[in-house]
């Protein structure tokens, strides 16, 4: 059985396959110009599983032996926002790239308050191709990264953390595709050019397909620099991440703050503080204080089977079990919130219970900031 962090990184990868089915079917439809597709994917799932590449059927074949249902495949890619139901009984389905193209196609070129079913269209015209997702081989080591990194100068405790962050949750080494190993060392060049006495202000593009990994082409990086420059004594931002979309912010928000927590025991052992991440984001109350009084639009009022009081947050799940919510426990005095969900599953009519812990710092002006020990 593969670990947990393998197993959803297939099923990503076969929802993206059956993500390509469901755009290639849009595509008759949005080619006439019926923008407003729809599709009974719950009805379709058996036909399109029946079409999927060949790298798609190998991959539904794998995962079936871990006893991976079809809806699962649904849930994912409407977990990921790249399939949204049309109603609340979600009795049909559109991509998200669907959807992109009707709101693009509804677009009018307004002149007056008034005008707005009557104004001209700013898009007259278009014509669709998709081809079949692509993504790259992963076939560079972490030895061939790091012997780079040493060739280019890096630091001992830079390539270290480095090699940390390129662990799967076991242990087992990750594979790097050739952009990636090139992002990562051509962004640590671009922060010690300095050093070297030449300027050092300049942009790094990183461009690839969904899923190809330019998240983490960024993320090692900027996490192994930032261990490199922690003191205890000093706080401060030293890397900004800006997003597009709330939804992106969210999804992405949980993948920092794991990646972060990787380097937690490796920065112990070095007499470390861990490195928090934090979010600028409008769910996210102004103060302890002012949520237990006033309560925050979207942060229900819970208590657990533990009949600790607290608040389901609604954008940051459990990072332990992945839960859509978490139910943190918040004081008051501190302004620290201590996230603990209860999950209850029913295995031969026994009840197994896991207490999920990650910890939460809630600060004011909208900054949430996440660290690993209660003592931070």
């Amino acid at each position: 059985m593969p670990d947990e962090e393998i197993l959803g990184e297939k099923l990503d990868a076969l929802g993206n396959e059956l993500l390509t089915e469901i755009e290639l079917n849009e595509m008759k439809l949005l080619n006439w110009g019926f923008v407003d597709v729809k599709s009974p994917l719950r009805v379709m799932l058996p036909d399109l599983l029946e079409h999927l590449s060949g790298k798609g059927k190998e991959l539904w074949l794998e995962l079936q032996g871990f006893g991976v249902e079809p809806e699962a495949l649904l849930e994912n890619l409407e977990d990921r926002k790249l399939i949204f139901p049309s109603n609340a009984q979600k009795e049909s389905y559109r991509s998200r790239f669907a959807e992109a193209i009707r709101l693009l196609f509804l677009l009018r070129q307004r002149f007056s308050p008034e005008d707005w079913q009557t104004a001209p269209r700013l898009v007259s015209d278009f014509k669709i191709d998709i081809k079949r997702r692509s993504y790259p081989k992963r076939d560079v080591s972490i030895k061939e990264l790091c012997d780079e990194l040493r060739t280019d100068g890096a630091d001992p405790f830079y390539i270290e953390a480095v090699t940390c962050l390129l662990k799967g949750p076991t242990g087992k080494e990750l594979s790097l595709s050739r952009f990636q190993k090139q992002a990562i060392v051509e962004q640590h060049r671009s922060l010690h050019l300095a050093e070297k006495g030449m300027y050092n202000d300049r942009g790094l593009v990183i461009g690839a397909g969904t899923g190809a990994g330019k998240t983490k082409a960024f993320y090692i990086p900027a996490m192994a620099e930032i261990a490199s420059n922690l003191r205890m004594e000093s706080r401060y931002v030293q890397a900004l991440a800006i997003y597009p979309r709330n939804e992106l912010l969210k999804d992405q928000l949980l993948e920092a703050y794991l990646e972060a927590r990787k380097l937690d025991s490796f920065l112990q052992a070095h007499k470390k503080r861990c490195i928090a991440v934090g979010a600028y984001y409008g769910d996210t109350p102004y103060s302890a204080e002012r949520l237990l009084k006033d309560g925050h639009s979207g942060w229900t009022p819970v208590k657990p089977q533990s009949g600790i009081a607290g608040w389901e947050c609604p954008y940051f799940p459990c990072p332990d079990c992945r839960e859509k919510k978490a139910t943190p426990r918040l004081s008051s005095g501190t302004g620290r919130m201590l996230n603990e969900k209860q999950r209850t599953t029913n295995r031969k009519n026994t009840a197994a219970t896991r207490a999920c812990v990650a910890q939460i710092a809630l600060l004011r002006y909208k900054v949430i900031t996440f660290c690993s020990r209660a003592s931070r």
